[in-house]
């Protein structure tokens, strides 16, 4: 017959068993998991918040009617029939520069009609009615000490299609 101490021991041993067996057949425990990442897998474990950090202007054009930032250094570009997209870095504050674009297109007539803590949207009427959109995207990296912003401007839609073409770009 078998003791009140082997019996107690062997029921703490089921119902801790029990505990690590879920009904879907997952076993629960306490390893860490192995990286099994192939070369086309990111993990986020594995991600760093970096980014590269240019030390001139890459081709592209800035978009005339909205100034850079100074010391601001042109880092991307990539421009549609609906879209343009601009980006650059500096290593001053997140808030200075947003305070130097709000000033900048509130005085050009622009209207705030969005904003948090990482972008700004601007809309502003055309003479023919149509809306025009500025977003200016706040991306910061503490540890490079770098702040990257990005202009997006999309021009109005109209039913001949986009207006971008009447929009100077400088080179």
């Amino acid at each position: 017959m078998i003791n009140k101490v082997t019996t107690i021991a062997l029921l703490s041993s089921i119902i801790l068993l029990a505990g690590c067996v879920t009904t879907d057949d997952t076993k629960v425990t306490n390893e860490a998991p192995k990286n099994t990442a192939t070369e086309d897998e990111v993990f986020i474990d594995d991600y760093e918040d970096v980014i590269e950090i240019v030390d001139e202007d890459v081709y592209g054009k800035d978009i005339t009617f909205v100034n850079r930032y100074p010391k601001s250094i042109r880092s991307y570009y990539e421009s549609y029939e609906d879209e343009t997209a601009v980006s650059y870095q500096t290593t001053d504050d997140t808030e200075e520069v947003r305070s130097y674009f709000n000033d900048q297109l509130t005085t050009d007539g622009w209207e705030l009609s969005g904003e948090s803590t990482d972008f700004m949207e601007y809309t502003k009427e055309t003479a023919e009615g149509e809306t025009e959109y500025v977003t200016i995207y706040l991306d910061t990296y503490k540890d490079q000490g770098i702040m990257e912003y990005e202009i997006v401007y999309e021009p109005p839609y109209t039913e001949d299609g986009f207006d971008s073409e009447d929009i100077d770009f400088e080179l």
